[in-house]
C-alpha cells in the first residue's frame, strides 16, 4: 500500500514544490526543537529555573522559533515562541538583579506554562497549516520575460525626434495613444519616454504606467522646470525628468538606462545562521527575479563579497559568535564595500539596540517575521540605489562608460577570473585618430559628440558581458571575457569598420573618422609560466604597445600584441 501524498501547501505550486520542501524542513526541525523545549522546561521547573545554561538555551530556541515560525506562515506558533522568549529574558534579567520571592515564582510559573503551550502548539501543527502565500509575488522564471530589453516606447513625442536612436541596438516604437501602445507592444518596454503635455491629457496614464513592471524605466520630458511639474513627473513614476531636452539629451539618457538594464538581475547576499530561513529568503528573492545566495557563517563573507559582488547584503543581527554590527564594521573597514547597502534582520524590540545597529553602518532594519512582499520590495529598492550610486562613482560622466580607475579594477578582476577558470581573456585599447584636429577645428562640443557617438556604437555592437571603459580623452579600454585573442581582433576590426563608415553630424557638416586599436589577451587552458606572470597592468601595457603599432602602421587599423 502506497503512502498518500501530503496535502498541497499554500504557494507550493508557485515555487514548483521548493516552498513546500522548505516548510516541510522547518516543521520537522520545529518538532525536534519542541522536544528540546519540553526537556528544558522539565529540568528548569525541577531546579527552580536557576540553571543559567538551560535558560540561555531555552531563550535561544524561543528566539529562533519566534523569527522563523512567523516567516514560514505559522503565525500563532511564532507568537507563542515570542511570548516565551520575553518571559525567559525577564527571568534572566531579574535574577541578575537578585530578585527572589513571589514575583519571581509567578514569572517562572508563567514561563513553564508558556513553554508547555508552545510545545503543544508545535506537536499539534502540520506542515499544511502554513499560511505562507507568495501569490502576489510575480515569478519571471515561470512566466517568461517581464520586459522586452530592446524596445523603447515613446508616447506623445514629435515624430522623428529620436532618429539618432538608430545608433543603439534597440527597437523604437512611437505611439500616440494607450490603445496604440497596447496593440503594438506585446511586452513592456525597457524604457518608456512620456511627453508631459500628453500626460496631462490622458487621465488613465498614471494607472497604466503603475501596472508596468518595475524593470521598465519611465523617462518624462517636456513641461516646465518647476516643483509642480516635477511632482507630476514623480506621480507618473518617472525616474528621470527632462523639462528642457533635445534629441541628444534623450539619446544619452536612454543609452545609459539601456546599458544599466543589461547589468542583469539584482544580486542579494543573505547572511542568516538559520539555514531554513536563509533558504526561504533565497527562494523568495529568486522567484522575484533576483540572484540570491546565502551564508550561514559570516567568517568567509569577505571572500564571498568579492566573488558574488552583491548589490545588497541582508544580514541577521544576532548570530552565534558574532553580531550583525560586528560583521557590518568588518565589511566597512576595507573601503571597497563602503557603499554596500546592509539590511539587518531581527526581532529586536529595543529601540536603543536598533539605533546602535543602524549606526554601525546598516541602511535599514527589517523586523522578523518578514512578509515576502516586504522583503522583495526592500531588496529591490536598496539594490537599485546601490547600482545607481555605484554607477555615479564608477562611470565617466560624458560617455557613461566605466572610468579609468574602474576599468583597470575590472581588468584586474577579469585576469584573476580567467586564471582561476582557465578561460581565455582579451583586452583592446582604442584611440581616435587625429582627434586633436577635431577639437581644434570643430570645437570641444563636437569633440564630445564624437566621443559619445563611439561610446554608443560600442554599446550597441558588443556583448553585455564585455566591459567598456574610457581611459581618458579619446582612449577606450574594452575587456572581452572568455574571448580568444584572434576572435577579439575580428570583433574590434568589425567595430572599426562600422565607426569609419558612420557619418557623424556636426554644425559644419558630416565627419568621417577612424580609430586605431591594440589587442592582446590570455589563452585559455593551462597557462604557461610567462602567461601566469602577466597581471592587469602588464596586459594593459601589451594592448598599448599594439595600439602604438597600429598608429605607426598608418592608423585606422587593429594590431595584435602577444606576450
Amino acid at each position: 500500500m502506497s503512502t498518500p501524498s501530503p496535502s498541497p501547501l499554500p504557494g507550493a505550486n508557485l515555487l514548483g514544490g521548493r516552498l513546500g520542501n522548505i516548510v516541510q524542513s522547518f516543521h520537522a526541525n520545529a518538532l525536534l526543537q519542541g522536544d528540546e523545549i519540553d526537556a528544558l522546561e522539565t529540568r528548569l521547573s525541577a531546579d527552580g529555573w536557576r540553571e543559567a545554561e538551560d535558560l540561555a538555551r531555552l531563550d535561544h530556541l524561543a528566539h529562533k522559533l519566534a523569527g522563523s515560525a512567523g516567516s514560514l506562515g505559522f503565525t500563532t506558533m511564532g507568537r507563542d515562541a515570542s511570548a516565551l522568549e520575553m518571559i525567559v529574558r525577564l527571568i534572566v534579567r531579574r535574577r541578575g538583579d537578585g530578585e527572589t520571592g513571589l514575583g519571581a515564582a509567578e514569572r517562572t510559573a508563567q514561563a513553564a506554562l508558556l513553554a508547555r503551550v508552545l510545545v503543544d502548539r508545535i506537536r499539534s501543527s502540520r506542515p499544511e497549516d502554513s499560511t505562507l502565500d507568495l501569490e502576489r509575488l510575480e515569478s519571471p522564471g515561470s512566466d517568461g520575460p517581464r520586459i522586452d530589453p530592446k524596445v523603447v516606447v515613446t508616447l506623445g513625442l514629435e515624430p522623428g525626434l529620436l532618429a539618432d536612436l538608430s545608433l543603439l541596438d534597440i527597437i523604437l516604437v512611437e505611439v500616440e495613444t494607450l490603445v496604440d501602445w497596447a496593440g503594438r507592444v506585446p511586452l513592456p518596454p525597457v524604457v518608456a519616454v512620456i511627453d508631459m503635455n500628453f500626460a496631462n491629457r490622458e487621465p488613465t496614464l498614471i494607472q497604466f504606467l503603475r501596472d508596468l513592471p518595475r524593470e521598465t524605466t519611465i523617462l518624462a520630458v517636456g513641461g516646465s522646470d518647476t516643483f509642480l511639474w516635477r511632482v507630476r513627473a514623480a506621480r507618473l513614476g518617472a525616474r528621470t525628468y527632462l523639462p528642457h531636452y533635445d534629441a541628444k539629451d534623450l539619446l544619452d539618457h536612454i543609452s545609459r538606462i539601456v546599458g544599466e538594464s543589461r547589468m542583469g538581475p539584482a544580486r542579494v547576499l543573505i547572511l542568516e545562521d538559520d539555514e531554513i530561513l536563509a533558504t526561504l529568503y533565497t527562494a523568495i528573492l529568486t522567484e522575484a527575479g533576483m540572484e540570491a545566495e546565502f551564508l550561514t557563517d559570516p567568517t568567509p563573507i569577505l571572500d564571498h563579497l568579492s566573488t558574488f559582488e552583491p548589490d545588497v547584503l541582508i544580514s541577521d543581527l544576532h548570530m552565534p559568535g558574532y553580531s550583525g554590527t560586528e560583521v557590518a564594521a568588518a565589511i566597512r573597514h576595507g573601503g571597497q564595500w563602503a557603499t554596500l547597502p546592509i539590511v539587518f534582520l531581527s526581532r529586536e524590540q529595543d529601540l536603543k539596540l536598533q539605533i546602535a545597529a543602524l549606526a554601525s553602518g546598516a541602511d535599514f532594519f527589517l523586523p522578523k517575521p518578514i512578509l515576502p512582499e516586504f522583503l522583495v520590495s526592500v531588496a529591490l529598492d536598496r539594490a537599485d540605489r546601490s547600482r545607481a550610486l555605484r554607477n555615479m562613482t564608477l562611470r565617466d560622466p560624458l560617455t557613461h562608460l566605466y572610468n579609468h580607475t574602474a576599468s583597470l579594477d575590472f581588468l584586474d578582476r577579469e585576469v584573476t577570473r580567467a586564471r582561476r577558470g582557465r578561460t581565455p581573456l582579451s583586452a583592446a585599447l582604442i584611440d581616435l585618430d587625429h582627434f586633436k584636429k577635431v577639437n581644434d577645428t570643430q570645437g570641444h562640443h563636437t569633440g564630445d559628440h564624437v566621443i559619445q557617438t563611439l561610446a554608443r556604437l560600442m554599446r550597441s555592437r558588443l556583448r553585455m558581458a564585455d566591459i567598456l571603459g574610457r581611459c581618458g580623452g579619446e582612449e577606450f579600454l574594452i575587456i572581452l571575457p572568455n574571448t580568444p585573442m584572434d576572435r577579439a581582433v575580428e570583433v574590434i576590426d568589425d567595430l572599426r569598420r562600422a565607426f569609419h563608415a558612420l557619418p557623424i553630424e556636426t554644425p559644419n557638416g558630416p565627419l568621417t573618422l577612424s580609430f586605431s586599436a591594440g589587442v592582446t589577451g590570455l589563452p585559455g587552458g593551462v597557462a604557461t609560466d610567462e602567461a601566469s606572470s602577466l597581471d592587469a597592468r602588464s596586459l594593459f601595457k601589451l594592448a598599448d604597445a599594439g595600439l602604438y603599432d597600429a598608429k605607426r602602421g598608418g592608423r585606422n587599423r587593429v594590431a595584435a600584441k602577444s606576450f
